[in-house]
């Protein structure tokens, strides 16, 4: 059974991103990228994240809002993460993006942006089946000086996982992650 649950997340990780081949890549970095696409198993669920980080105008426009409407807004800055789930039971599970949130270097637990909404890819609500993933963007406001510890993903039944984010990958855009080769062009 465990040889079968590592081959069907290794084909999963395979349609998420493609090796890394790119001789530009430092070793470090590779092992780096490679140890952020592994999926943190929790109880039932799986993730991945990358966080995206400085918002420019250009990159706005591939989230679907500016950093500084949200800090125009809120006067909180926006913490943007593509987010992958995988259903590692043998069970249907109701996700929803309303049961992630981050904890803080400050000892704070924040919940969910509504700006996750204004993305032009929000994590969505649905039912994931068995051996099934779902990506999206979810959106986190933080004081300046405050940075995020940790990502979780808990619906409060059971299924929950937590991920560092220092493991996840810090590199940003899909354009980026393409030419990196992670992702298919």
């Amino acid at each position: 059974m465990k040889k079968v649950f590592i081959a069907l997340l290794s084909v999963m990780l395979s349609s998420i991103f493609c090796d890394t081949a790119s001789s530009q890549v430092s070793e470090e970095a590779r092992k780096n990228l490679e140890n952020a696409k592994r999926y943190k198993i929790g109880n039932n669920l799986g993730m991945v994240a990358m966080t995206y980080t400085n918002i420019s105008k250009d990159d706005a426009r591939e989230i679907g809002f500016f950093d500084y409407d949200m800090y125009k807004d809120t006067g909180k800055l926006g913490n943007v993460i593509r987010v992958w789930l995988l259903n590692t039971s043998d069970k249907i599970i109701d996700v929803n993006p309303l049961n992630f949130k981050v904890t803080t270097k400050k000892g704070y637990t924040v919940p969910l942006s509504d700006y996750t909404f204004r993305t032009r890819n929000p994590f969505p609500s649905t039912s994931l089946e068995p051996g099934t993933k779902i990506d999206g963007f979810v959106v986190f406001g933080l004081n300046r000086e405050d940075k995020i510890i940790t990502i979780i993903y808990d619906d409060k039944i059971g299924n929950r996982v937590t991920r560092e984010y220092v493991d996840a990958l810090i590199i940003g855009f899909e354009r980026d992650l393409k030419e990196l080769g992670l992702i298919k062009k």
